[in-house]
């Protein structure tokens, strides 16, 4: 029969479970609201980049125009040559310009495993009949879910069809939807406290599950074989796991693990990406030439100017347009209007 003493025993030690569970619970409150913050706060980083995009485009422009002008191609106020106004010259460059990116649609993830007592884990796993540990359940990024294996005999993570994937460490996608597209990286705390990547940055384009090169997991010693022949990963920066325990990688028989994710949101709409720069070629502009040739050879002038016996011929709306003292002269009303 259990006693009086050992009920009150259990009591308060699940009261102090419940205390530990609260304490978690307004940790995590606290947590929630940060990381709220943090995600408003890259928001508003994301805004201050397209603002400063938009004003280098538009700075772009200016330059342009401004080139444009000191060649006296553009502008308002056009040279003199041999007492004739020089006319503006047809746009001699065209300009256009448009962003695609591919910005909104990308997620990013960090997550940090740390094993604990990895001298015990070969022991474990075998006494549990399992080939590898694997994290608490899945890590999300985006709209996709992956998890990570460690098997410390550099053997089986996956089965795929009539293929085996083996690896030491490794990343598994493990969403339902087909296909993924992502690129990770994975680094190792060494003993003094830094991480160091192992291996090179993995970039993955599967488009569809049938797909079986890698069987869904990836990682620098990810290998592929046929299923029952026997083999073997090469493993963290090549070491067994009994080397592993021994080197600068494994402090206080634990290892730290740090996985950096980056995924593309594939299932997106492709309309709203604008993932390359276009050049929109504008046709020159001709309606300063136009009027000039009118000028030059006189066509349907109505108006005729006689300078040291050189006629000059010239239209009377445009002198209008151009000079006040010419309105009132030939739209005032008076004598030389008439004639």
């Amino acid at each position: 029969m259990v006693t009086l003493e050992e009920i009150r025993a259990e009591l308060a030690r699940e009261r102090a479970s419940l205390a530990r569970e609260k304490q978690a619970s307004d940790e995590l409150n606290i947590a929630l609201v940060e990381a709220a913050e943090r995600q408003r706060l890259r928001r508003m980083v994301d805004d201050v980049q397209d603002q400063i995009e938009n004003c280098r485009n538009s700075n772009r422009e200016k330059r342009m125009r401004r080139g444009g002008i000191d060649a006296d191609a553009c502008g308002p106020h056009v040279a003199i040559v041999q007492g004739r106004i020089k006319p503006e010259l047809p746009e001699k460059f065209s300009s256009g310009q448009s962003e695609i990116t591919c910005r909104n649609r990308i997620y990013r993830g960090e997550y940090t495993w740390t094993i604990s007592e990895m001298s015990w884990l070969r022991h474990a796993l075998t006494q549990c009949q399992e080939q590898y540990t694997s994290i608490d359940g899945l890590f999300e990024v985006g709209p996709e879910c992956f998890d990570f294996v460690y098997n410390p005999n550099g053997s089986s993570v996956n089965f795929h069809q009539d293929k085996r994937v083996c690896a030491t460490l490794a990343i598994r996608h493990c969403s339902e939807e087909d296909g993924v597209t992502f690129r990770y990286k994975i680094f190792i705390q060494r003993n003094d406290g830094e991480f160091i990547q192992w291996g090179q940055q993995g970039d993955i384009c599967m488009p569809w599950k049938e797909d079986d090169s890698t069987g869904y997991a990836f990682g620098p010693d990810v290998r592929l074989s046929p299923f029952g022949e026997p083999m073997r990963a090469s493993g963290i920066f090549d070491m067994t796991h009994e080397e592993l325990l021994e080197s600068k990688w494994v402090s206080n028989d634990t290892l730290i693990v740090k996985f950096e994710l980056e995924v593309l949101d594939f299932r997106s709409e492709l309309e709203d990406l604008q993932a390359f720069d276009k050049t929109v070629k504008l046709a020159p502009s001709t309606i300063n030439a136009n009027i000039f040739s009118l000028f030059e050879e006189g066509k349907c002038s109505d108006v005729t100017f006689v300078v040291k016996s050189e006629e000059i011929k010239a239209h009377s709306q445009i002198l209008a347009a151009r000079s006040e003292v010419f309105e009132k002269q030939l739209y005032g009303g008076l004598q030389v209007s008439v004639s």
